[in-house]
């Protein structure tokens, strides 16, 4: 529909863990092979959490910092695939929750202050983000893009007039899947940006 032909889905529910290197590798082989317009990235975000943040206390030091370690190597990796895009000459966007603390580390603010490279805010609301009968979720989101397209599009803010539910439990997982409206703008402004 918008001229674009899908790629690979390169994560752990396709056998894909960042955290072994041996799949960073491959993963890097395969986006040197595929060479994809736009590469979205969404490292995950557990280990920079608020609510991970806030229970600090009440966790074994030594599993909190493992996780951020691990955590770590996605974000590095991500950003690395992002920088490749960029010099390449192709699209990438980079997605994590806006009171992400991984917004901080060095390499994100290194990626972020590169030509052309743009870091927007969305309320996924104004996507119609719906994991719960009861009503949308707001979901503040930042995303870091080299396409002005794709920037623009998804620099949406909250318009509801009802109140949000609360992503807690089962729907924080539920959440982890774009809405359907943002995804097709992001199509359609890489296909406009690359046609």
């Amino acid at each position: 529909q918008y001229g674009l032909q899908p790629g690979s889905s390169l994560d752990l529910t396709h056998g894909r863990n960042f955290s072994i290197r041996r799949h960073r590798e491959e993963a890097l082989k395969q986006i040197n092979l595929e060479k994809p317009t736009l590469l979205i990235l969404s490292p995950p975000c557990t280990p920079f959490s608020i609510m991970q943040h806030s229970n600090k206390t009440r966790r074994d030091p030594k599993i909190i910092q493992r996780e951020f370690d691990e955590g770590m190597v996605h974000i590095r990796f991500a950003c690395q695939l992002c920088e490749l895009q960029r010099i390449q000459g192709r699209l990438f966007l980079f997605e994590q929750p806006e009171s992400a603390t991984s917004w901080a580390q060095e390499c994100l603010k290194r990626l972020g202050g590169k030509p052309g490279v743009m870091r927007v805010s969305a309320h996924l609301c104004a996507f119609e983000l719906q994991v719960s009968p009861e009503g949308l979720s707001k979901k503040p989101t930042a995303f870091l893009t080299n396409s002005s397209h794709v920037a623009q599009q998804l620099n949406q803010q909250c318009t509801c007039q009802k109140p949000h539910v609360i992503l807690e439990g089962g729907l924080t997982k539920k959440a982890q899947v774009y809405p359907t409206s943002m995804c097709r703008g992001n199509l359609e402004r890489t296909s406009q940006g690359y046609h």
